[in-house]
């Protein structure tokens, strides 16, 4: 008499389903992906390279003895940004270099890359594989980028202290929200592995 046997997969109305709401989140985190990677990558580029006025930073977050390093600027700059921001290439080279690292590759490179698996995970998704062994790969590097992402700020407020940078206002809630939710994918990825091997237990059996 013959036994039913339970798919590694969904019927194929819900697979459906789950291509097409996966589709507009693959496009939408591929969006952010590549937009914030030529955002972070343009203004490290202009962390070190650009020595015009336009490009500049609020006096609230630089140290008392940096802020008469303001310069002379173009007249499309109003008065109050003037006298609220400094030129970011009237800055030490050090303070920049620390900036650039704490604040252009741990946060925003990290916030980067959990777009990038958000990506490949919809991107899995909306080709019908949702069980593979690619999928918990990828869930448990985003728990990895979303801890390294919570991480972070504290770590930058490290390095600015080791190298005598400024640095303030480095706790924030969404850093606790990220390195929960962080352990939270790593801890569900691995769930979904072992149901993914059960699954293959059960059907090695048919």
């Amino acid at each position: 008499m013959p036994h039913a046997v339970a798919t590694a997969y969904p019927p194929s109305t819900a697979l459906d389903e789950i291509r097409s709401l996966s589709r507009p989140f693959a496009a939408l985190f591929g969006f952010l992906f590549f937009t914030m990677a030529v955002v972070a990558i343009g203004l490290i580029l202009a962390t070190i390279f650009y020595s015009g006025p336009s490009f500049r930073f609020s006096t609230d977050q630089i140290p008392a003895d940096q802020k008469e390093l303001s310069i002379v600027a173009p007249q499309n700059l109003t008065e109050h940004v003037l006298e609220t921001s400094v030129a970011i290439s009237d800055l030490p080279l050090k303070t920049r270099l620390v900036g650039m690292v704490s604040i252009g590759i741990l946060q925003w490179g990290s916030l980067t890359m959990i777009f990038f698996y958000f990506r490949r995970l919809f991107r899995l998704y909306e080709r019908g594989v949702v069980f593979a062994e690619s999928n918990v790969v990828q869930i448990r590097w985003l728990g990895f980028w979303l801890i390294a992402w919570g991480f972070a700020p504290a770590v930058g407020h490290q390095l600015c202290q080791i190298s005598g940078v400024h640095d303030e206002g480095w706790f924030r809630l969404s850093s606790v929200v990220a390195i929960v939710v962080g352990g939270l994918l790593y801890v569900i990825g691995r769930v979904v592995n072992l149901g993914r091997e059960i699954e293959q237990d059960r059907a090695s059996f048919v």
